[in-house]
């Protein structure tokens, strides 16, 4: 039999990409009597309202509008309470699928001991194709790293063209609202799920993705400090088992009634490495460091943004 899928599809000033996302999720190889499209504009400001207003197909797509910006995590949910399916596909505005994009999804769920599925994203090549762009789509990092037979942890088992059963979110509830910021309310989840299912989520390179997106270094470290100010105490204090996962091994802290307590030579060496003018060091080499050997340095700016940006909160 073939099960019902819902597609989740928050939205958000998504203009330049959506209806490029929705006509490809339109002509897809599943049967269209089994899958719906749900998108949730998240208080949109600019002309996304107008082009869902005009969508074609209106049995397909199923329009839900928040009177205001209220975050991933919540557009995710309202998503989540009005989708039919036994599957629930969540999948960025930004991005662009293949015809079998949802059969493929469907089919490796028929696998035993699946829960959750993780697909691959390949960039626009229209977009600049920089040292950065190719350590996001050519280096081993995050699932790519493991086999596409056997299960990955909840820390590489993000959302981006992801599908889960509906039946996980029984067990392992929503995503949390309170993350309003861009980032941790998918690993958050994630970790939740796991606890359930820690055999369940799996990565499939097959299911590949175009993402119409571009992002510099520079933009992606001041997000990842502000993440780590704003976002990563929280996530430490809902499961403090996590301050290892978030780099607190660096650093000696407290957070609420807990203390992150670590060696001279830990704290020491995290105190260099969120060190302002180090990191200054460390995009100068960057720039003059030609691709693949730039990776550990890229890897090195994202960890002196978060040390920092957590640091600074604390």
């Amino acid at each position: 039999m073939q099960p019902n899928v819902s597609v989740i599809v928050p939205a958000y000033n998504s203009g330049k990409t959506l209806t490029v996302c929705l006509k490809s999720l339109s002509k897809q190889t599943y049967p269209s009597e089994k899958y719906e499209i749900i998108i949730v504009d998240d208080g949109s400001t600019n002309n996304t309202s107008i082009i869902l207003s005009s969508l074609p197909e209106a049995n397909l797509f199923k329009v839900i509008h928040h009177s205001e910006n209220c975050g991933l995590a919540a557009a995710r949910n309202t998503g989540i309470k009005n989708a039919k399916g036994d599957i629930l596909i969540f999948l960025d505005s930004d991005m662009e699928v293949e015809k079998g994009f949802i059969e493929k999804h469907v089919t490796f769920h028929r696998k035993n001991s699946v829960i959750g599925v993780l697909g691959s994203i390949i960039p626009d090549i229209e977009n600049p194709y920089d040292k950065y762009q190719r350590y996001l789509y050519e280096s081993k990092r995050g699932a790519t790293k493991f086999d596409i037979n056997k299960p990955i942890p909840f820390n590489a088992f993000i959302f981006n063209n992801t599908s889960i059963k509906k039946i996980a979110f029984g067990k392992a509830g929503l995503f949390d609202e309170n993350i309003k910021m861009y980032g941790g309310e998918d690993t958050e989840f994630s970790y939740r799920v796991w606890r359930y299912y820690p055999e369940g989520l799996y990565y499939d390179p097959s299911i590949l993705v175009m993402h119409h997106h571009y992002r510099t270094i520079e933009q992606t470290l001041d997000i990842i400090e502000e993440f780590g100010e704003k976002v990563v105490p929280y996530l430490i204090k809902k499961h403090p088992e996590l301050a290892k996962l978030y780099g607190l091994s660096f650093l000696n802290c407290k957070i609420d009634d807990v203390n992150f307590k670590t060696s001279l030579i830990k704290s020491t060496i995290g105190f260099i490495i969120r060190n302002k003018t180090i990191q200054n060091l460390a995009m100068q080499l960057y720039n003059i460091t030609p691709f693949p050997l730039s990776n550990p340095l890229v890897r090195l700016l994202m960890a002196s943004s978060l040390l920092r940006g957590i640091a600074r909160s604390l």
